[in-house]
């Protein structure tokens, strides 16, 4: 893996743990990780808590008896682990990687941050007050409103308007009226989203909407579950499709209604939706 290679991971775990990522960055963090068994995501949680906490400020100085017992807590492997653990309040991580690996950053802000947080018994349950990071400190990005999946796919589209789509058929037979909306997926990211109007609701205590995608190199007999989903409201509907195995070449999405929870494999008697990449 590249010096680069290693800088997006880095950013792509850091972004999971403030602000969080959408269905594209969370599939490039996922296909990343599976090369670097080495890195614990974790621990890119972990250090956000404690360069959280330091950005607190406390009316009173932990006490001797408390720092001495986290000075104690330091892995042994750990050597070059700062001597005295400083106050919460003055911690900062290093600013630079200075020719170090990442394994070698994921221990360290493990034991740093089970540290920070190990010292929150201690900290007075009295109001506390955040300071402002300055331009010379870590900046800890808050975390906003996460993204819907209406505009994940939005955005998706705007970036790629080529994007694999398909528009959704009733089959003969089935038990509704009339579905409007697409899926759209993402064959390269192994994304994707539904879209309905005129899905009926479901009681989800009853029963459940289950995707099922049809994957040109597999047996059709057995399509890739790509989740179970509900319909609380009429109107326009977006849900993410969460395929639970790899999808090489996707021919046809299906919905079927089944049991709470949905089934392994399907009888595929309660089919209501169909949507075809097949050109």
């Amino acid at each position: 893996m590249t010096v680069e290679d290693d800088r997006r991971l880095d950013d792509l775990l850091i972004e999971q743990a403030t602000a969080g990522l959408d269905d594209v960055s969370g599939a490039d963090l996922k296909k990343r990780l599976a090369s670097r068994p080495d890195i614990d995501p974790e621990a890119y949680e972990l250090a956000v808590a404690a360069v959280t906490l330091a950005y607190l400020r406390v009316e009173e100085p932990m006490p001797e008896s408390v720092r001495e017992t986290l000075r104690h807590m330091a892995p042994e492997q750990r050597s070059d682990f700062p001597e005295p653990i400083p106050h919460p309040s003055a911690f900062s991580p290093p600013s630079k990687r200075e020719g170090r690996d990442l394994g070698y950053w994921s221990g360290w802000i493990a034991a740093a941050a089970a540290s920070v947080v190990a010292a929150i018994g201690w900290w007075p349950s009295a109001e506390v007050t955040p300071i402002a990071p300055t331009t010379s400190n870590a900046t800890v990005v808050a975390a906003s409103a996460p993204p819907t999946a209406a505009d994940l796919r939005s955005t998706r589209l705007a970036n790629d308007p080529n994007v694999p789509r398909a528009d959704w058929q009733v089959p003969e037979g089935a038990q509704v009226i009339e579905i409007r909306g697409d899926v759209v997926w993402d064959p390269e990211a192994q994304v994707g989203w539904l879209r309905f109007t005129g899905l009926p609701t479901n009681d989800p205590e009853i029963e459940q909407y289950q995707l099922w995608i049809f994957d040109g190199e597999r047996d059709e007999r057995y399509p890739v579950d790509g989740g179970v989903f509900d319909i609380a409201s009429d109107g326009e509907a977006v849900i993410a499709i969460d395929a639970k195995l790899l999808v090489s070449s996707a021919t046809l999405f299906a919905v079927t209604v089944e049991s709470p929870g949905g089934v392994v494999v399907s009888d595929r008697s309660r089919i209501v939706a169909l949507a075809s990449l097949d050109s």
